[in-house]
């Protein structure tokens, strides 16, 4: 190996490089001094973390490394954690015998089962279960877990490794907050947690959301010199809707080319069928300062941001903000190429009027759960069709908005009243298996096929399509 790359220039070795996996290059890195350059620079662009002791360690370890440090350009830190209190032994024990707990654990190394222990082929686990001598090496090490979390919590040892670490990678661009896969899927690594070796999986993101994760980010970037263009971050509490928080990522990162917040509107402790309107509540009279707009106003350089809204609410009838509460009425981003937005409320003019000002460089929209109150998604649809030259646009969830122009849909069939409101449950091609009317409404912005709200409600969900106007709590 090492004759056959002495002869091929660098240019060639990076193009290989390029096409590998980032274990693979990781791996190429040990064949010769010629591929541990270029490995480097293809394996560690991106290092995920979470609050454990073993990770810390690594990224101490890779921010001093001389070549390797050169080559991180995103860091994400995973939120998850494991609970203050351990559970049982007992409970503990019952968690076994489910399968995909049992083969997650198994899957890690070390996992601290006996090798004796036989391996499961599938979720049936009542063949092969665990005894309390099998497991008790495992839950001794899944308590020292908790104890060693709360030492770092407490002496606040995730501040410090991210203020040692920032300012020794000089090629770092993004930051990742990531407590939850539903929004930024491309940055979650759930699959790679330490705590897949333990087999309590009832773990909940420290309270109040975000929060002290955003503390460490901002005070590991604070003095270090790194020029971020990326942040994202998603759950965050909402009393991060506040100007002192939005002033300190100006502050430490105010260069930002792309911003990512996504904001939970929901207890972590209530299921989706008990009373969250505590929560709902809080929502309107924060976003509606317009301390988002402000922030968001305050980066002119922005050439993409993505604002959204996280509700236990199972229809997602609940808008805790405005589009004007998000974007300030006439104001441009001159650069702006992509715009993601999630649980918001508006009408047809105050969007146009956004599409109008930036038709010249947006090319790509992603809106999920909007709500026009007064005026139609179908002329709204229409228009943007007209004016805009997008690559890409994904309408999601819930679209409601009101009737303007009964001739804009076809007749309703015998027996059937024509509606006032539209309403459709368009789907979402990341989670649905079969087709849904998200891809149809893509394909028909993007090409030539049929417009496919036709009527103005979503016929073939059964109780969904029984909704007329929406109910706005707040």
């Amino acid at each position: 190996m090492k004759a056959i790359t002495e002869h091929l220039p660098p240019e060639v070795l990076h193009l290989i490089c390029s096409y590998l996996s980032p274990h693979e290059a990781r791996q190429i890195r040990f064949c010769c001094k010629a591929l541990a350059d270029v490995g480097a620079a293809y394996g560690f662009e991106e290092i995920a973390f979470y609050l454990w002791k073993a990770d810390f360690e690594k990224l101490r370890a890779v921010a001093r490394h001389p070549t390797i440090s050169r080559h991180v350009k995103t860091l994400i830190y995973m939120a998850a954690n494991l609970n203050e209190q351990p559970i049982s032994l007992e409970e503990y024990i019952e968690y076994t015998t489910r399968g995909a707990y049992r083969q997650n654990v198994e899957r890690c190394n070390p996992n601290w089962l006996p090798d004796t222990v036989p391996k499961v082929e599938s979720c049936d686990l009542h063949q092969v279960p665990l005894s309390v001598e099998d497991v008790q090496e495992n839950y001794r090490h899944y308590v020292m877990a908790i104890e060693e979390q709360r030492q770092i919590l407490s002496t606040r040892e995730d501040f410090d490794v991210l203020r040692e670490v920032f300012s020794r990678l000089p090629s770092l661009r993004s930051v990742v907050m990531e407590n939850d896969s539903s929004f930024f899927p491309e940055f979650y690594r759930e699959e790679k947690s330490p705590f897949n070796a333990f087999f309590d999986y009832s773990m909940q993101p420290l309270e109040p959301e975000g929060v002290r994760q955003m503390d460490a980010i901002m005070h590991g970037l604070a003095g270090s010199g790194i020029h971020l263009e990326v942040l994202t971050a998603g759950y965050l509490h909402l009393s991060l809707i506040d100007k002192r928080f939005f002033d300190g990522i100006i502050a430490h990162c105010g260069g930002l080319k792309s911003i990512n917040l996504m904001f939970s509107t929901a207890d972590t402790d209530v299921t989706i069928h008990e009373d969250d309107t505590k929560y709902i509540a809080m929502a309107r009279p924060l976003t509606a300062k317009g301390v988002i707009a402000s922030f968001l106003s305050a980066m002119p350089q922005l050439n993409s941001f993505s604002i959204g809204f996280q509700t236990s609410l199972s229809n997602r009838l609940f808008y805790p903000a405005a589009f004007r509460d998000i974007v300030r009425p006439g104001f441009k981003w001159h650069h702006l190429r992509k715009v993601h937005l999630v649980a918001i409320k508006s009408d047809r003019q105050e969007m146009l009027d956004f599409f109008e000002l930036h038709k010249d460089t947006l090319r790509s929209v992603y809106l999920r759960d909007i709500r026009l109150v007064k005026t139609s998604w179908t002329r709204l649809l229409r228009r943007m069709k007209e004016i805009l030259r997008l690559d890409d646009i994904r309408l999601c969830s819930w679209l409601h908005g009101k009737v303007e122009d009964k001739n804009d849909y076809e007749p309703p069939a015998r027996g059937e009243t024509r509606a006032k409101f539209e309403n459709w449950w368009l789907g979402d091609p990341e989670i649905d298996k079969n087709r849904c009317l998200s891809e149809d409404l893509t394909d028909w912005f993007l090409g030539d096929r049929p417009y496919p709200l036709t009527h103005p409600r979503t016929r073939r969900l059964g109780e969904f399509a029984d909704y007329d106007a929406p109910v706005e709590l707040y």
